[in-house]
């Protein structure tokens, strides 16, 4: 398995024992026409949201009213993946869905492209005649209703496009994307360098939906793919990747251009760059997603890198193939950890989320790969993509890891903590392995993964670890004299303690409010968990 050395944070010695994840209650989707399911939400009732665009008409579930060609799409369903409603949303030419993401109220932003001036759009005309397209941001409420539409765009040519959406902490709304055109409409500020590259532009609209500012970033070279989170404060965190070191970059950790690098940074309420970093090393960087762990004010960004130097310093790719990428800040934007997994193809990681229980993080994607992280699980051997998941701790260290797949293409999107259990969403034409009730040609798959025990709940803990006494006072005493290192966590998640095991297997516990924990202990080949009661 290949290593990288922490940064702030020292090497755990151990390793864990890998135990076969699976995937439980898989449902398919199958559709007529072109789709792109983008992201699916989990919702505070447990229940779940879909939103993607959808050409023509569904084959496993109705949807109205039928438009005339791609629309936004929204699928509410139950935590059995029930359709509950399904709605069709747009005008009468073509809507693409880059973005979803929720509100505090109930509702949903979404964003993405469209080429309607009718329908929904019915007010807002071509910022650019000649180019015909215009970037959208819709609210809609909880079940289905355009509650705003408002667009944006216009420039001299028409590859300006929008990758993300975040509720302002207003109410109303942050898009964020990427333009080369430096002329007309909401882009005729100055453009950095080359008319060629590429910048970042932020705009704010308010709970209305009135746009109120725009604001160019980025630097002389192209700044590329992005997303954006709210912060909780009323600003975003932003993940991308960038060619600029120079301008809204001049201050980057890596100062002289290297190839492309991962972006992560933190800009205020008014589009102010609070601080701003490229990571990675001298080969290809890219970050794509990034979630903020609350409780441990951390912002954990993923990605792919094929590089082995400054931030990935210690990470084995003989092969310049990309693998996943997953590198951990904290608030302030000091780098607590980086650390690369994969093999000796292509390995692309898309999406990242947390298991509340156990604040462990998954990271998803693709894989061509059949050696190093990855093992004999592969489902079929010939020349195609698989699905591949893997868990990492809050130190950055591999946990579990798993490929899923069958005979053609399968891949992780995203992913979802809905009732105590990890959901996955992807994609797939694959008709055997772990897709071999795929019998209709399903395109979108729907699941939960199982044969994880990590999840802090009583069914779940490994009681082969023996500790003393339990309830325990100023003092817990482990018996299993190989387990070295210990975390003790809280209900919610929090690392409240952890460090080496003492000689005589004492851990002091006097610290520790009142109340149950979890203790796990990890030797060099296993780890192990148990309840106890502080008192």
């Amino acid at each position: 398995m290949k290593k990288i050395s922490l940064i702030f944070i020292y090497c755990l010695c151990s390793a864990v024992a890998f135990s076969q994840m699976t995937l439980s209650d898989m449902k398919y989707f199958y559709f007529h026409g072109n789709f792109i399911l983008f992201k699916s939400i989990a919702l505070p009732n447990k229940g779940i949201m879909c939103v993607g665009s959808l050409y023509d008409t569904t084959q496993n579930f109705p949807v109205t009213p039928v438009k005339y060609d791609q629309d936004i799409l929204m699928l509410k369903m139950d935590s059995s993946f029930n359709v509950l409603w399904s709605k069709r949303i747009g005008g009468s030419l073509s809507e693409h869905v880059d973005d979803v993401s929720t509100c505090k109220d109930g509702g949903f932003l979404v964003t993405g492209e469209t080429t309607s001036t009718d329908g929904i759009f019915i007010n807002h005309p071509y910022l650019n005649p000649a180019i015909q397209k215009n970037l959208y941001v819709v609210k809609i409420d909880s079940v289905g209703n355009v509650k705003w539409v408002n667009t944006f765009g216009g420039g001299y040519t028409p590859n300006y496009r929008v990758f993300s959406v975040a509720e302002s902490g207003d109410g109303g709304a942050f898009t964020m994307g990427i333009t080369d055109s430096a002329g007309i409409g909401d882009f005729a500020a100055l453009h950095y360098g080359d008319p060629t590259w590429y910048d970042w532009y932020l705009v704010k609209f308010d709970s209305l939906g009135n746009k109120l500012w725009v604001k160019i970033r980025g630097g002389t070279y192209s700044d590329m793919d992005c997303k954006i989170i709210s912060d909780e404060q009323g600003g975003v965190f932003v993940v991308a990747y960038t060619g600029s070191t120079d301008y809204d970059l001049a201050n980057s950790l890596i100062p002289n251009w290297m190839g492309p690098n991962g972006y992560v940074g933190h800009w205020d309420s008014a589009g102010n760059i609070i601080w701003g970093h490229t990571l990675g090393g001298g080969g290809w960087d890219e970050l794509s997603n990034i979630i903020y762990d609350k409780t441990r004010q951390q912002l954990v960004a993923s990605g792919h890198s094929n590089s082995t130097t400054i931030h990935l310093q210690g990470h084995v790719n003989t092969t310049s193939q990309f693998d996943y990428w997953a590198i951990c800040l904290d608030t302030a934007g000091a780098i607590v950890w980086s650390n690369a997994w994969g093999g000796d193809k292509e390995d692309i990681a898309w999406t990242i989320g947390k298991n509340e229980l156990t604040s462990e993080y998954f990271i998803g994607g693709y894989t061509y790969s059949k050696n190093g992280d990855l093992d004999s699980l592969h489902t079929n051997l010939n020349n195609d993509i698989d699905a591949w998941v893997i868990v990492v701790d809050t130190l950055g260290n591999l946990k579990r890891k798993q490929q899923f797949g069958g005979n053609k293409i399968d891949a992780v999107i995203t992913f979802n903590f809905i009732n105590n259990k990890i959901m996955v969403m992807g994609g797939t034409n694959s008709d055997d392995g772990d897709f071999v009730s795929n019998t209709n040609g399903g395109i979108v798959f729907l699941a939960y993964i199982t044969n994880y025990p990590l999840q802090l709940n009583e069914n779940n803990i490994l009681n082969s670890l023996e500790i003393y006494p339990n309830p325990c006072s100023n003092y817990l005493h482990v018996k299993n004299k190989t387990a070295l290192h210990y975390q003790i966590i809280a209900m919610n998640g929090a690392v409240m303690q952890q460090g080496n095991i003492a000689q005589n297997g004492t851990i002091n516990t006097q610290s520790l409010p009142i109340g149950n924990y979890i203790i796990e202990c990890t030797n060099k080949t296993i780890t192990y968990y148990h309840k106890f009661l502080k008192q």
